[in-house]
């Protein structure tokens, strides 16, 4: 019955339509943007621990619920976000120009999946957000196997540049659910610094571990 009056509803409009032009109902595609709720600081320090009968240097980071740990071998260091995106960023000599900063989000605070509906939104939301931004990069681990290694979880990830006066400004995102939250993390430079510590990048996410 609704959708018999919804139809009606259609043929009406369309006959008094001025000047004999029939009117056209289209609904706005779903947008996702990143939320303005600013991240909670990330909490880091410095601890020790035995492998293979060696005590070695270990970077430990609580984000939320979330402990991960990385080797202090790559020399990173870790500071308050510049931006209310991330809980905190890392940035050292091993990744020159590249900050990397670390979000992570509660059930239904940002994306609710990493279905394509809910991907495309997100896209969408970017676009809408910024018409000079261009995308470089959409892939996903679900059936292609490429790096990084995020934990041993799918992932999407997203590369897209940002034109501002003559420079070109690059984000480098990676979406995992991880213990039920939303985890992501950034790698954001110039063009270039991002391009060429991509692989770097990949290193160091791929040897992050996460801590029960």
């Amino acid at each position: 019955m609704a959708a018999f009056l919804w139809i009606c509803v259609c043929y009406i409009i369309s006959i008094h339509s001025p000047s004999g032009l029939r009117a056209s109902i289209t609904l706005e595609a779903k947008t996702i943007q990143w939320p303005e709720k600013p991240q909670p600081p990330i909490e880091s320090k410095s601890i020790k621990s035995e492998f293979d009968g060696i005590l070695v240097s270990i970077l430990s980071l609580q984000i939320s619920d979330l402990k991960i740990h990385l080797a202090r071998t790559y020399g990173l260091n870790v500071s308050p976000s510049s931006s209310p995106r991330y809980s905190g960023q890392m940035s050292g000599e091993f990744i020159p120009g590249v900050l990397i900063g670390l979000s992570c989000f509660e059930p239904n605070h940002f994306l609710e999946s990493l279905s394509e509906e809910d991907w495309n939104a997100y896209k969408l939301g970017l676009e809408k957000s910024n018409p000079l931004l261009t995308i470089t990069l959409d892939n996903s681990n679900a059936e292609t196997l490429i790096t990084p290694y995020v934990f041993g979880k799918t992932f999407r990830q997203i590369a897209y540049e940002i034109k501002s006066g003559g420079r070109i400004l690059k984000r480098r995102e990676i979406f995992s659910f991880i213990e039920g939250k939303l985890l992501v993390i950034t790698a954001v430079g110039e063009k270039d610094d991002v391009d060429q510590n991509w692989i770097r990048v990949d290193r160091l996410i791929s040897e992050m571990t996460l801590i029960p």
